[in-house]
């Protein structure tokens, strides 16, 4: 099969959320036998929040992968944007504004939406992901039935807009991410007649711990607990700094019982790695902010952490979540997200908090218990190679593949 995939950004910077999943399962297939030829087609941005060009237009190549790039025309318009905000399209009821709604949001990038016109012939499926953003509205109906549907659906008051339901009616197939995606999505669209699987993206199993001290690269030498992702209010992060506080209110005296040691409940830290300088962070001592950190390093951070946060309420696979039992960790998360909130419920791999008040008592009750978090984190690590190893992902997407290409 010759694949073209279709992401708003791409690149080896683009270090998370959709954009990973899409290149991850690009450097996958593009090993496989049943693959002849893959390229992608993104925009030259590189934020997310102003669609900015970052990069060069046109060909280029990631690794072993070929990239096109095409030039966003205007950058987010977040006044547009709020002008036309969720609230304001309920309240009107006037489907005529969801369009330039789409358009504001971006990014805005007509040429390749011509590209994908223009390619049309070249491949035998094209793979869209994420159903948010104007390259998959504009474009999976220009190639419907050949189209592959990542949607990355979660939660969110745009998924209540009916400009989103021919990207999901008129796909040819939608790899879902979780059983709580497809549910969510079948509730709001008829997608009864849309081939679909519950996919998700692969995580490599890894054999023993990486190498490097524990303490080099930033690395507190205290016991923390870990939150890797983009450092901003959308992802529930005022929540877990509030919950974190009171934990050492309430805790601060308690045993925790961790795999290197025991420890009181005040010399926990607690880390945030990622991007992000929209959000001003308390400035603690027992608070560590770290940023931008490359793979190995993220890896040992994960291994050395008494247990991983997954704060957000808005997720439709999280990646980070699966890494960390990847590595044995046990995990906390945010009870009002119905797809972390479902991957902990079937593992057994963590606890669930709803609000900071029972984030604070629940990782009291995490922590307290050296053989139970280690039981949680082996959970953890069996449910991944279960649903999530890559040959299984592989094989999914494939079959998906085969159908819309017409080849099943």
């Amino acid at each position: 099969m010759r694949l073209a995939f279709v992401v708003q950004r791409y690149g080896l910077e683009v270090n998370g959320g959709a954009e990973l999943h899409c290149r991850l399962v690009v450097e996958h297939l593009v090993r496989r036998s049943e693959v002849e030829h893959v390229r992608v087609l993104t925009t030259c941005a590189l934020d997310h929040a102003t669609w900015k060009n970052h990069y060069p237009a046109g060909m280029t190549r990631v690794g072993a992968i070929e990239v096109e790039r095409f030039p966003v025309v205007f950058p987010r318009l977040r006044q547009l944007q709020t002008l036309f905000g969720y609230g304001a399209l309920k309240r009107l009821r006037v489907r005529a504004l969801e369009a330039p709604w789409v358009v504001a949001q971006g990014p805005f990038v007509p040429g390749l939406l011509r590209a994908i016109e223009r390619y049309a012939a070249d491949f035998d499926a094209f793979v869209f992901f994420t159903y948010l953003y104007y390259p998959t509205v504009y474009g999976l109906p220009r190639v419907r039935e050949r189209t592959l549907l990542v949607p990355t659906a979660h939660d969110e008051p745009a998924l209540r807009l009916a400009v989103y339901r021919r990207v999901f009616e008129q796909a040819g197939a939608i790899a879902f991410n979780t059983p709580e995606e497809r549910e969510l999505v079948a509730q709001r669209f008829r997608i009864d007649a849309v081939p679909s699987d519950i996919v998700g993206c692969g995580v490599e199993l890894p054999g023993g711990r990486a190498h490097g001290a524990a303490s080099a690269g930033g690395i507190p030498d205290a016991p923390y607990i870990l939150y890797l992702g983009r450092i901003e209010h959308g992802k529930g992060l005022p929540e877990l700094i509030d919950g974190f506080e009171r934990f050492k209110r309430r805790h601060r005296d308690g045993v925790l019982e961790l795999a290197q040691r025991a420890a009181r409940g005040h010399e926990l830290r607690l880390v945030l790695a990622g991007r992000g300088e929209e959000l001003p962070i308390p400035k603690r001592d027992d608070i560590v902010i770290l940023g931008f950190v490359v793979d190995e390093l993220k890896r040992r951070l994960i291994e050395n952490a008494a247990a991983v946060v997954i704060p957000s309420q808005f997720e439709s696979l999280s990646l980070v979540l699966l890494e960390a039992w990847t590595l044995g960790r046990p995990a906390l998360v945010n009870a009002r997200c119905a797809v972390t909130a479902g991957h902990v419920a079937r593992s057994g791999g963590g606890l669930s908090y709803d609000g900071a008040d029972q984030f604070a008592d629940r990782l009291a009750s995490l922590l307290a218990d050296r053989k139970q978090s280690a039981e949680r984190g082996a959970a953890g690590r069996r449910y991944v190679e279960s649903h999530y190893a890559w040959p299984r992902v592989e094989a999914k997407l494939l079959a998906l593949l085969e159908r819309v290409a017409g080849r099943a």
